[in-house]
């Protein structure tokens, strides 16, 4: 019985922190977009574009299909067919 315990015991102190690992959603509205502070990364590699930690995030390459839904803290990097940034947007 007290196997069962502590086994359950570890699996609730192992969701407690993953949980806490994930932004909250309240706290991801709330940023403002980075793109206008980011523009000296037009024409860098595409790397850069995946390398930038920022959340939510699209990188739009050629044939990446994209939704049309206006996201104002999204920030967005397209991408041409050398791979580099070619623009950098919110939305």
């Amino acid at each position: 019985m007290k196997i069962v315990v502590a086994i359950a015991l570890c699996g609730l102190a192992a969701c407690a922190q993953q949980e806490d690992s994930f932004p909250k959603l309240a706290s991801i509205e709330k940023q403002a977009c980075p793109a206008p502070a980011i523009q000296t990364l037009v024409g860098a590699d595409r790397s850069a574009a995946v390398g930038y930690e920022y959340t939510p995030k699209r990188v739009i390459d050629p044939t990446t299909a994209v939704t049309r839904d206006y996201v104002r803290n999204r920030l967005n990097f397209r991408i041409d067919d050398q791979g580099y940034i070619t623009g950098i947007f919110c939305g």
